[in-house]
């Protein structure tokens, strides 16, 4: 059994960040006119504004946790649990891993869609990602 608590990613932050930035920037030196250049601006300034009154992350849809066991695994987000199958892999590289999870539907119901979850390179200890790297070169 493996527990991993995920930390909120300081890179993710920049970058998500940069990106508000550039496109703020890109739409000033757009030619567009006015009009339409204040509405999309707004509505980055907005989205910015959303990600800066969130210090680290504590957004409702946040993973905090991940149990991965050889049969199933958990996600916790806050004080809710969901219970998921094994995860693969989306992405993986040394600097990114996007695992994919599909909750184990009731009874009689139909799967729902599969739940991403994106590692950047410090959401987890070195100890944590080195046994998620083992767990899914050999366990899956």
């Amino acid at each position: 059994m493996l527990n991993l608590q995920l930390q909120y990613s300081r890179i993710e932050f920049c970058f998500r960040l940069s990106c508000h930035l550039a496109a703020l920037l890109a739409l000033i030196l757009s030619d567009l006119v006015f009009v339409i250049t204040a509405v999309f601006s707004f509505g980055i300034l907005l989205s910015l504004i959303f990600l800066l009154r969130e210090p680290g992350g504590s957004g409702r849809w946040r993973v905090y946790s991940i149990i991965l066991s050889h049969h199933h695994s958990e996600l916790r987000y806050g004080d809710r649990i969901v219970e998921v199958d094994l995860p693969w892999l989306g992405f993986f590289s040394e600097f990114l891993m996007v695992l994919n999870f599909r909750p184990v539907p009731a009874a009689g119901s139909r799967p729902g869609r599969p739940i991403r979850v994106v590692i950047w390179p410090d959401t987890l200890s070195e100890t944590e990602d080195r046994g998620l790297r083992r767990y899914l070169r050999f366990d899956c």
